[in-house]
Formats: C-alpha cells, structure tokens, sequence
C-alpha cells in the first residue's frame, strides 16, 4: 500500500467539541482525513479548518448522512485518489491504527470480491454488546451487511456499486449499499481481529436480561420505519431480509412508542412513515 493511500471521512451534526480529538487522532500525511460538517458551531468549523492534514466540507444545512457520505467519499476517492476509505460518525471511537488494520486484512484476505470491511462493534454504553452478524467464514465474518460507520471502502467497489442512496436520509443506507454491492458481485466483510466503540441508538432496554440499544427520537422512528418498507419494495433486497423486518418493524412500532422522548409525535411520525415508505415518497422528516 502506497503512503497516501489511504483516507478517513468523518461526518459531523452538531458535534461536541470532543470530536475534534477523534480528527486529530486519525489525521496525518499518510492519512489525511475529509470531515463533513452538517452543522456545526463556528468555534468547531475553525478549529477544524486550522488542523493539518485535514480537508473540511461544509453544508449549509443538514443534508442527511448519505449525502454527506458521498460527498466525503467522492472527495477521498476522485479528488485525492486514494484505493480506500474509512468511513466514521461521531458516534464512534476508533483506534488510532484502525484504518491501516483494516486495510491490511483487506489486502491479506482472499475470500473474493470485498467491496468494504468493517471492525467488530462494540456498544460504547455496555461494551460487552456486539453487533450481531450472520455469517461467518474462517478468516473474517461475511455477513449480508454491515453498518457504515467505522467500514473501509474499496474505491473500486465505490466506482462500481455506485454512492449511497441519497432520498434514505440517514437509516437504512448501510443494508441498501450492502446489497447493492452483493447484486454487483461483490461481498462485504468484518474483521475478527478489530474492534471499534460506537454508540448503537442512544439508550439501551433490557429484554429478558439482554442489553439492546434504541432510539428514542421520534425523527428516527420516522427514518427507520420508512426506510424499512421501502427497502422491501428493492428487486435486490433479499426475500429472507424483507419478511424479518417487516416483522421486526411491528415490535418496533410498539417498542418505540414505550421509549420515545415524545410518544405523540412517535406515533404521528411512525403512521406517516408507513404510508411514506410503502409509497416511496424519500428525503428529510416531513413533519
């Protein structure tokens, strides 16, 4: 691998001023790292228009996390031309070897077509929570999907499956970019040796002595929900995927409703969104 091989994108939403010590652990020359500010103060924007070995994209508005992907990713991919891309939210805490870790077991592995690996998750609020992957293989897990954050891109595979899908806003881009890469021939990988810290939703229940992490907000009921029966309607979306989500999507709804910040707006939100998703009608939160 060439020294400049290699970049990190770093989406942004109101970030707290934390975060700028996750860029300037991740940034160096042989690393240089794209951040995508959706909103922001403009204390942080300076700040982060100030480090070295850094590039700084910024929105006049929240576009959503796959547009701001796309635009991080496009930039590490055309513009500085590197082979791979570790994308990140501000959700997550990755190590600082991460991105060459990755890479190198990318390089390493001869499973096939690997359009992107990712570490194995671990939920920062009950470490001992692990994201849950369905398939396994003797060097790395070759799951169906995985989620966006903390997954290094192959600009080949970026090239070929295409960007995110925009209108999804935010949940759902990671399965729907997953399966359009496996419907391309590609497969998609987790490491059994890297772990990362990333929060899974901003709570956690217990159900029958197991953490599970949740969202609270009603906007992200509204994105989850939508999202989902759309991506039921997509001809690539595996048929096994669409029957356990949409049962998933009925205990959700209840579920959501139990833990929400505003039960009203949930419910209001969450019957919008199924017409929305069932109609396809994508982009921001109506409401």
């Amino acid at each position: 691998m060439m020294p400049s091989d290699l970049a990190c994108v770093i989406v942004f939403f109101n970030p707290d001023p934390g975060a700028i010590d996750t860029v300037m652990t991740l940034a160096r020359p042989d690393c240089p790292v794209i951040v995508v500010i959706n909103q922001a103060t403009p204390a942080v924007v300076a700040d982060l228009v100030a480090l070295p070995d850094v590039h700084v994209i910024q929105n006049p508005c929240n576009v959503g996390l796959a547009t701001a992907l796309n635009q991080g990713l496009g930039f590490a991919f055309d513009e500085l031309n590197v082979s791979y891309a570790l994308a990140l939210d501000q959700d997550s805490t990755p190590g600082t070897l991460l991105p060459r870790a990755l890479a190198n077991e990318l390089l390493a592995d001869h499973a096939g077509r690997i359009a992107c690996i990712g570490p194995m998750l671990l939920d920062r609020k009950s470490a001992n929570v692990r994201y849950a992957y369905d398939q396994q293989a003797d060097n790395l897990l070759l799951p169906r999907t995985i989620p966006t954050s903390g997954t290094l891109f192959t600009r080949e595979a970026w090239r070929s499956v295409g960007p995110m899908l925009e209108p999804l806003f935010i949940d759902g881009i990671d399965h729907e970019w997953c399966f359009r890469a496996y419907d391309k021939g590609f497969r998609v990988a987790v490491s059994h040796q890297t772990t990362m810290l990333h929060d899974m939703g901003d709570a956690g229940i217990r159900v029958f002595g197991r953490f599970k992490p949740i969202h609270r907000s009603p906007i992200r009921h509204y994105f989850i929900i939508r999202n989902t029966l759309y991506l039921c309607s997509l001809g690539y979306v595996p048929m096994g995927w669409k029957m356990s989500e949409l049962l998933k999507s009925v205990r959700r709804f209840a579920v959501y409703l139990l833990v929400s910040t505003d039960r009203t707006r949930s419910l209001r939100l969450m019957c919008r969104a199924i017409g929305d998703g069932i109609r396809g009608r994508l982009g921001p939160c109506p409401i």
